[in-house]
């Protein structure tokens, strides 16, 4: 933060609880990976799979809606 809001492959949204989140999804090759970091609330979600299939993607989703509902956003 402080930096350029604008990164390739990175993104910015601000949330439902109106903090900014930086996100990322990204695909080098053979795994599907998702950040998101959320600075006013001191929080960032990591995900790494080891897989590359369609379905991946959903279960990146519901882990990531799973861990912002356990522990906020």
């Amino acid at each position: 933060y402080g930096l350029p809001v604008f990164s390739y492959g990175w993104f910015w949204q601000v949330n439902e609880a109106g903090h900014h989140v930086s996100r990322n999804t990204g695909n080098p090759g053979t795994f599907i990976t998702e950040v998101a970091v959320i600075k006013e609330a001191d929080r960032a979600y990591i995900i790494f799979t080891n897989a590359q299939q369609e379905c991946t993607y959903k279960a990146v989703e519901v882990l990531l809606d799973t861990l912002k509902k356990n522990y906020g956003q």
